[in-house]
């Protein structure tokens, strides 16, 4: 949803209170109280397309890519542990399983994602009694296992690049628009109460002008650069961002601060001395602090 679908939502809303609370003063008006009807049957199938719109399986969702980046975190550090254990133990074949960093499971989209991290899962879990008491225990199996789950019910898509379908986001507005007509029919009508009732004509039409939301002053983007491997903070890394021309370097605790950018789709290029070079695409909202968390992988 845009912000100014939001704040209709908001109002619309208001509106309907208002006007449930004051129903007395015009139950015996037809005109009005068929438009107050009208006005609730509308409202009601409008909601019900904005929890389409926001439950679309198709469509970019935070909550998402945060689950998803907590679980590949997770998942990174359970190789961490078992890895050395499978190398000091010669099993070739299980060590390349094992052998993985949180990108490698991220970098994938969600649906094979989820099916590593349950063959990963699968796998620790029939080698449990192998590990040392230093290893990985039942605890934490089930710790991981309760990430994938959430990670797999939680709606909408991690890729920046998803939207909505245009069906939905054609319903909204259409609903939206088609309440924009009932309050228009409602102010015509009311504006006859000026005289009889101007509390209430007043009051109508103060709760039918669209709310201002607070807004944020400044647009900010947080890097924390981590290594993949051992989560540790990497500093000297340069960071180019496509919204913004003189590049930065992340500093001992691996973090970057931009201030002041611009909102929208931006490019982001990271380049360090024994990583890999990495690229993400990012979607930078608005009048808000934006943080990203990103692993390198050391360079062979």
């Amino acid at each position: 949803m845009t912000e100014l679908q939001e704040e209709k939502m908001l109002r619309n809303a208001a509106v309907l209170e208002f006007l449930k609370e004051n129903i007395k003063v015009f139950e015996s008006d037809t005109e009005i109280m068929h438009f107050y009807k009208k006005l609730q049957k509308d409202i009601a199938i409008s909601m019900s397309s904005a929890d389409n719109l926001k439950n679309d399986d198709t469509a970019f969702s935070e909550e998402k890519i945060n689950v998803k980046r907590d679980v590949c975190l997770y998942a990174g550090t359970l190789c961490e542990k078992v890895a050395p254990f499978f190398i000091s133990s010669g099993e070739k074949d299980l060590i390349k399983k094992v052998k993985h960093s949180y990108l490698y499971f991220f970098r994938f989209n969600d649906f094979s994602c989820e099916e590593k991290l349950k063959e990963f899962h699968k796998l620790l879990h029939s080698k449990l009694n192998w590990f040392p008491v230093d290893g990985i225990n039942e605890e934490q199996l089930d710790i991981f296992k309760n990430k994938i789950k959430t990670f797999t019910d939680a709606p909408g898509s991690s890729s920046i690049v998803d939207r909505p379908t245009p069906e939905l986001l054609v319903k909204l507005r259409e609903y939206l628009k088609m309440i924009d007509v009932d309050l228009s029919y409602l102010s015509n009508y009311i504006s006859g109460y000026e005289q009889k009732n101007k509390e209430f004509h007043d009051n109508f039409n103060a709760v039918i002008v669209l709310p201002q939301k607070e807004k944020k002053a400044i647009t900010n983007v947080k890097f924390t650069i981590l290594d993949s491997v051992s989560n540790n903070p990497i500093p000297n890394v340069t960071v180019t961002l496509s919204k913004l021309e003189k590049p930065m370097i992340s500093d001992e605790n691996g973090k970057i601060l931009y201030e002041s950018c611009k909102a929208g789709r931006a490019i982001a290029i990271l380049v360090c001395e024994g990583y890999r070079e990495y690229d993400t695409s990012l979607r930078i909202n608005a009048n808000q602090d934006n943080s990203y968390v990103i692993s390198l992988e050391k360079s062979s």
